[in-house]
């Protein structure tokens, strides 16, 4: 799953060089790759003026299996999920197959009951306070109640009161912030072409891989208890409006 982020990265670049606005206090951005997903931040205007004003994403996403495995009725090992505040996305490990077991029936699994940690998550915050959803705790619950057999790569990211971006990575899967930093003029922006709109984008952040080895991704899987959730790296970054995760 890096390797395809890492080999798009400058396609997405440019294409969400369009989609997003620094000036903005609610952004959108979208890609189209297997198992990935491009979350804009966006401020909540109510607090627009708050020294840490919080934050929520605005994002979209699209997970496309291969040919090969969709003639074969099979929806691909990689699923995501999106809410206001938590972006999560796993990749299901495909050695299972050899053994007759789908692995993303398990990263499905997964991805669905670490949204629904969320969005109860944000249900129950403090309204003083705001959101603030732990990440780590969001994989060690979705482990705990995930009952199919499998295993996968898992990155979780979360935002909200605090201002602040929360994410864990456990794996090979990766995790990106770009910001989008083209000098603000009085004069309408001149076109870009792809290649000068790529240069406008700056790397912030990228997580690190986790492996065991060649091919040997660090993963969490059927029956862990959610133990594995506590091997993920953790992150704290503090974003602009428009940033854009990946």
């Amino acid at each position: 799953m890096a390797r395809l982020l890492a080999r798009r990265t400058a396609a997405l670049a440019a294409a969400a060089a369009a989609a997003v606005s620094l000036a903005s206090l609610s952004t959108t951005a979208a890609t189209a790759s297997s198992g990935s997903a491009a979350v804009g931040v966006g401020a909540d205007a109510t607090t627009a003026a708050a020294a840490a004003r919080p934050l929520h994403f605005v994002a979209a996403d699209v997970n496309l299996g291969s040919p090969e495995k969709l003639q074969k009725g099979r929806q691909g090992e990689d699923a995501l999920f999106v809410t206001k505040y938590a972006v999560g996305l796993a990749d299901g490990v495909g050695g299972w197959a050899e053994v007759g077991i789908d692995a993303g029936e398990y990263s499905r699994a997964l991805m669905g009951h670490a949204k629904n940690y969320a969005l109860d998550a944000a249900l129950d915050a403090d309204l003083e306070a705001g959101v603030d959803i732990d990440p780590r705790a969001a994989l060690g619950f979705a482990a705990d109640n995930t009952r199919v057999q499998g295993s996968s790569t898992a990155v979780i990211a979360t935002i909200g009161g605090s201002g602040k971006l929360r994410l864990i990575n456990l794996g090979d899967s990766a995790a990106m912030v770009w910001r989008y930093e083209r000098p603000l003029t009085l004069a309408p922006p001149m076109p870009l072409t792809p290649a000068e709109a790529a240069k406008l984008w700056s790397l912030q952040l990228r997580t690190k891989e986790q492996t065991f080895g060649f091919n040997a991704p660090i993963q969490i899987q059927y029956r862990s208890d959610g133990n594995d959730a506590y091997m993920a790296d953790a992150y704290t970054f503090l974003p602009q409006v428009g940033d854009l995760r990946t």
